[in-house]
């Protein structure tokens, strides 16, 4: 049983660019949390983290 179907998408120069971008900040935004992580073994996975996860989203949003 499939729940999901395929679909080929055929996008124009500009979106495969912006796309390409988001991937690459997404990339970016991931590996910034995960040594975050890394290097407060102990820190609380809670406001902190949160702000500087949301304050890097602020900064490549407007990039």
């Amino acid at each position: 049983m499939y729940l999901t179907a395929k679909v080929e998408i055929c996008p124009t120069k500009e979106q495969t660019d912006a796309l390409w971008k988001l991937s690459d900040q997404c990339k970016f935004l991931y590996n910034f949390a995960i040594d975050e992580r890394k290097r407060h073994p102990t820190f609380r996975r809670c406001f902190l983290l949160t702000f500087f996860l949301t304050s890097i989203i602020y900064i490549l949003k407007f990039r």
